[in-house]
């Protein structure tokens, strides 16, 4: 969230009750509005001029339930694995496609809270899992590393973290 709201140089802090003790939260206007695909569709609705939320919200809602649990393979109590990234299934093979074709998720030449939702993901497995091997998704790897190298990403998530995920998506 914090990558997006520096994106669309929004200011925002997380002080709202967190009904699952979880972060993020945010309170706008007296509504309490959780967890991080309900808030980027939320910020970007009201701040993002280039919102459609036909081009963007089908995405964002994807990342959260699909693409979510093949990056992080959990227990019965939500203790995480492993990742099934590098493992070959239908949707990672419909997401390389796709990004072999184009530069973003919903619009070929433009970042948008698509990219937030889907490459946080992404990205994060390569914070947690560095020894993934992504070498038979290209087009996934070029994107993690077009995201990474994003000046709000790092401001968003530090130096550290940007220069792990070019070294993962580089190797």
């Amino acid at each position: 969230m914090n990558w997006y709201l520096d994106d669309i140089k929004q200011p925002c802090t997380q002080s709202a009750p967190r009904p699952f003790g979880q972060v993020p939260v945010i309170e706008d206007n007296g509504k309490v509005i959780f967890e991080s695909g309900a808030l980027l569709l939320h910020l970007a609705s009201k701040y993002d001029l280039a919102f459609s939320s036909g081009k963007h919200t089908s995405w964002v809602v994807w990342a959260n339930s699909c693409l979510d649990p093949i990056c992080f393979k959990e227990d019965g109590n939500g203790r995480v694995l492993g990742t099934a990234l590098d493992k070959p299934n239908r949707f990672i093979a419909v997401l390389e496609e796709g990004l072999s074709k184009q530069e973003f998720m919903a619009d070929d030449n433009v970042f948008s809270v698509a990219d937030v939702a889907v490459a946080s993901y992404l990205l994060y497995v390569a914070l947690f899992f560095p020894s993934c091997n992504l070498s038979n998704t290209l087009a996934i790897c070029s994107y993690m590393a077009r995201c990474a190298a994003r000046p709000c990403f790092r401001s968003a998530f530090g130096d550290g973290h940007a220069v792990l995920a070019a070294r993962t998506t580089a190797e």
